[in-house]
């Protein structure tokens, strides 16, 4: 770098300027490079939670004998995104229920797109299409018609309540706390 002390301006040699360029470049690929495999950590992580999920409520269907209750603990604000697809790969199949997970970014409290669906062929969750919260109540009951048929498994992030419950609707919630 050359500095004319007649024209009091700053003569720059190509070298510097050659320098300057490569280095921008260089760093704007870094930072696309990291952003983006951030966002395939994140969405990696994302699918492989609503698997988690997916298998969590497997023993919970499957070994219902009477109505069954939990709660589930997340660390961070959650979204479960529940999508029906009459879609199917089996031919014997009613259709397929997907369930995508997403957590809230600490970063600027955005929501980022959640991670890949999981589909579920066999057992069914009545909830709303997306719900958000720290805490997922769980609740299956198996479901008869002269013979058990299947369970029905609902899941709510926030509370509920009955309005005229009959008494046996009330005993068996207060049976499950």
């Amino acid at each position: 770098m050359i500095i004319s002390s007649s024209k009091k301006g700053i003569e720059l040699s190509f070298a510097w300027i050659f320098a300057i360029i490569a280095g921008t470049i260089i760093i704007l690929l870094a930072i696309y490079g990291a952003t983006k495999l951030v966002g395939t950590s994140q969405t990696s992580q994302y699918s492989e939670s609503s698997m988690n999920i997916k298998n969590m409520l497997n023993p919970i269907v499957n070994g219902v004998t009477s109505a069954y209750a939990t709660k589930v603990d997340f660390p961070k604000e959650t979204r479960l995104y529940l999508n029906c697809s009459m879609e199917s790969t089996f031919t014997n199949v009613f259709g397929r229920q997907m369930l995508a997970f997403s957590e809230q970014s600490s970063f600027l409290k955005k929501w980022p797109s959640p991670g890949v669906s999981v589909s579920r062929y066999n057992k069914y969750i009545f909830s709303n299409s997306m719900e958000q919260g720290k805490t997922f109540y769980i609740f299956a009951k198996p479901f008869y018609v002269g013979f058990r048929v299947d369970d029905l498994v609902f899941m709510n992030a926030g509370k509920y309540c009955f309005v005229a419950a009959p008494e046996t609707i009330q005993k068996e919630i207060t049976d499950l706390n």
